[in-house]
């Protein structure tokens, strides 16, 4: 309604504050934890503007529905692109059932699922060398924290057509967001996109989330503890890359520790990891390995039902897990990346350092 009625303000703590409080009818500030903050660039504010049209529970409830139809079809396209068994699928039903991000993007009508469609897109068509992957990725410019690493993952990659099909993409998202608000509506969005990374907002606990700022924060370390961190990880994602299972398990956890900001919800994407993972060739889903990723799963919510939100002491036990992980897909991903290497067709015809012999083309 803000988009409609004055654009400028769509960034606005105040006037949103108002326009939640006339849409919902409850007594909205912002400075009240019932807040949500709009950070997302304005096209996709006009993407929302049709529900305008409908009362706000009826809104909310297509949302849902929508948001529902959405995982679904991620789940399908993860199984059905990664060719999961029927007990692989089973236990990635079973994890999407139990993950506290699902729950809280569809009760908030988030738009998580959104993302986590299209990264489900970007990385199936990635493992098969197809450029327009580049155009999925350039779609996530609609939650621009997620998209560097991706830009930087091309690069490395050298898929220079699929990295210019994502800044083309991104590109536009940007233009036509800033045709939409004009100066002012973009200044405001960089202004909210700051108040949103410096943690303003009792919705958007800096502490609370589960990113690499939130540790530097909790260990009262400053920026550039942080900035050398980024690189550390921007730098591990490079010495490690490897087009496999291990290193795109990676790459999703980069994108997670990496983001100046990133909500609970956003961890849909773990259900990625979980996909692949039970993809992966010679991983059999034995009774230990589901109880393992499971737990995973299970571990996200208890860790924010116990040390996150108003009454909880903040200690940065997701970040934390998040690092252990990324160091072990790193590792992984490293052994993955040699025998890639190895069997690369210029080695295979090549001198054998084993041996000292030349093998045959």
């Amino acid at each position: 309604m803000l988009l409609l009625n004055s654009p400028e303000e769509l960034y606005e703590p105040e006037s949103e504050a108002a326009a939640q409080k006339a849409a919902t009818g409850l007594n909205i500030s912002a400075g009240d934890v019932d807040f949500l903050p709009f950070p997302y660039p304005a096209i996709v504010a006009l993407a929302f503007v049709p529900f305008t049209l409908l009362k706000f529970k009826t809104a909310y409830m297509l949302m849902m529905a929508i948001n529902l139809a959405l995982l679904g079809m991620s789940i399908w396209l993860l199984s059905a692109r990664l060719n999961l068994d029927d007990d692989a699928n089973q236990v990635l039903v079973l994890c999407a059932t139990a993950s506290l991000a699902v729950y809280s993007a569809l009760i908030q009508g988030q738009v998580s699922m959104i993302s986590l469609l299209i990264t489900v897109l970007a990385i199936t068509n990635a493992r098969l060398e197809k450029d327009r992957a580049g155009i999925w990725v350039g779609l996530l410019a609609f939650k621009p924290t997620v998209l560097p690493i991706w830009l930087f993952w091309f690069a490395i990659r050298r898929r220079w057509r699929a990295l210019a099909y994502a800044v083309a993409v991104s590109g536009t998202i940007a233009l036509v967001s800033f045709l939409i608000t004009g100066f002012d509506g973009t200044a405001g969005f960089l202004r909210m996109s700051q108040r949103m990374a410096a943690g303003n907002f009792l919705t958007a606990v800096r502490t609370d989330m589960p990113t690499l700022r939130a540790l530097v924060d909790f260990l009262g370390l400053g920026t550039a503890v942080w900035l050398g961190g980024l690189a550390a990880i921007i730098f591990t994602v490079w010495w490690t890359q490897s087009a496999t299972v291990w290193g795109y398990c990676n790459l999703i956890i980069a994108t997670i520790l990496v983001a100046p900001h990133i909500q609970p919800q956003e961890l849909v994407l773990v259900l990625i990891i979980v996909a692949l993972l039970l993809a992966e060739p010679g991983i059999s889903v034995s009774r230990s390995r589901v109880w393992l990723i499971f737990g995973f799963i299970l571990w996200q919510s208890l860790a924010r039902a116990v040390f996150a939100g108003a009454q909880g002491n903040h200690w940065p036990v997701m970040p934390l897990t998040f690092l252990g992980v990324f160091a072990y897909f790193a590792y992984k991903s490293t052994k993955a990346s040699r025998t890639e290497w190895r069997h690369h067709p210029r080695t295979a015809s090549s001198t054998d350092w084993n041996s000292g012999q030349t093998q045959s083309p």
